[in-house]
């Protein structure tokens, strides 16, 4: 009996270093700029109506597998619901009858700027890396308060009535940003 082998292939010839070298370099540029084009993360799922408008005014529908970006408000209609997977591992749900905005996403090792900005609606946020790195430089604001983190896993609710925060991992911390929030 004969052993099994395999048999050559005309074209198995190792790599040349060079050649290997561009591609792997290709992959390491071109695969996160795809995948975060926005620069702050990407719409990981959406139900119902959600709009994003640009700093320009610039308004376009929210789609799964789109990015958004610094800068960018996202409003959620009646039944709209749109779910983020952030550049840091970072996740952001914002909830029907929301307006949320992201006004700036940094996460470079030690110079971390995270800013966002409830105005109305409900947000969950579970932070990434970054914040967790660099908790006093992550802050969500709402009309009557700022919150910063101290855990991972938080929820807030806006509104005419005031605000209202649920912490389901670790610690937020609460300030007034004005008189009205007594």
């Amino acid at each position: 009996m004969k052993p099994i082998t395999q048999p050559a292939l005309a074209h198995s010839r190792p790599p040349v270093p060079g050649r290997l070298a561009r591609m792997l370099l290709l992959l390491c540029v071109v695969a996160p700029a795809t995948a975060f084009a926005g620069g702050a993360g990407e719409i990981s799922f959406v139900i119902g109506q959600v709009r994003i408008i640009d700093a320009a005014g610039a308004v376009r529908a929210a789609a799964a597998g789109g990015s958004v970006g610094a800068g960018e408000r996202i409003e959620t209609g009646s039944s709209g619901h749109v779910h983020l997977r952030m550049v840091d591992g970072g996740y952001l749900s914002v909830r029907p009858g929301s307006r949320f905005a992201i006004e700036q996403y940094e996460t470079a090792p030690g110079a971390t700027a995270i800013r966002l900005h409830l105005d109305e609606g409900v947000v969950r946020s579970i932070t990434g890396a970054a914040a967790r790195e660099q908790k006093d430089r992550f802050r969500l604001n709402t009309p009557l308060a700022a919150i910063g983190v101290r855990g991972t896993d938080f929820v807030v609710q806006a509104g005419g009535e005031g605000v209202r925060a649920l912490v389901n991992e670790g610690t937020i911390v609460v300030a007034p940003l004005g008189a009205d929030c007594a």
